[in-house]
């Protein structure tokens, strides 16, 4: 059971989607289909006590994909986010983020704002009150949500609207504001979780080079990769806090779109 976060932390994906006036949380692991695999799926969904829907479909390379989804929120703040505390960087982030996103979104306003507004038809068009605010949402509230959402994984940059557009699709006038601060998961990553980390995103591999004097060295190389952003750097420096502890040299390497360590 050990080694099952760590498939969310190198093939899961958490974000939210925002639809009309509502907001949808969105929690995925996949992993190409095998015997083994689905083995690990159907084990791992008992477990979660048969929540979310367990599927096989094909991903756009054409094969056959093993995934575990939800949608809900009770779902995945009250269950996937206890069970899957031992994350780091992005992910472990990403779960306080929907519990950001649920809490703001479920904020009201006093009952005589709410009253105003919904007698006042020209709330409909005002930047302060738009027709959302007439279910009694708290605008300031609603702005910070959809700037989390925007932030919450690399589907913030890749939406078909953008953060300006969202907000004003909603008649929201609050481009600058402050998101709030995270706290990435500061426990040293265990040895289950590099195992783990290994079977789904890891390589092992050995380099051979001569020496000085004829012989051939074998060199053991283990490659984690994962996409660089500011919550993966922590990720990546907690590597390297255990890989010291047991005397292992390491170093990352940045790529365009990827950090290896």
């Amino acid at each position: 059971m050990t080694l099952w976060p760590t498939r969310v932390q190198a093939e899961g994906h958490i974000s939210c989607r925002i639809r009309d006036k509502y907001f949808t949380p969105v929690f995925a692991i996949n992993h190409n289909l095998s015997p083994k695999s689905l083995e690990f799926f159907l084990t791992l969904w008992h477990v979660l006590g048969r929540t979310g829907t367990l599927g096989i479909i094909m991903n756009k390379h054409g094969k056959l994909v093993i995934r575990l989804s939800s949608e809900s929120w009770d779902t995945i703040l009250n269950s996937y986010s206890k069970y899957f505390n031992n994350i780091y960087g992005e992910k472990h982030i990403a779960f306080q983020k929907l519990s950001d996103i649920r809490r703001l979104t479920s904020n009201k306003l006093p009952s005589q704002h709410h009253r105003t507004c919904f007698a006042v038809p020209r709330c409909w068009d005002s930047r302060m009150f738009s027709y959302v605010n007439i279910l009694g949402l708290d605008p300031f509230s609603l702005a910070l949500a959809i700037h989390i959402v925007y932030d919450l994984s690399a589907d913030g940059v890749n939406r078909k609207l953008s953060l300006f557009d969202q907000l004003n699709l909603l008649g929201l006038n609050f481009t600058n504001i402050k998101l709030p601060t995270y706290t990435d998961n500061l426990t040293t990553p265990s040895i289950l979780f590099i195992i783990g980390f290994i079977v789904g995103e890891g390589s092992l591999h050995l380099r051979l080079r001569n020496s000085d004097i004829g012989s051939i060295w074998l060199i053991p190389t283990l490659l984690l990769p994962q996409l660089k952003n500011k919550y993966n750097a922590h990720f990546f420096s907690m590597l390297e806090q255990l890989f010291k502890s047991l005397d292992i040299k390491t170093h990352t390497v940045n790529k365009s779109k990827d950090s290896e360590i």
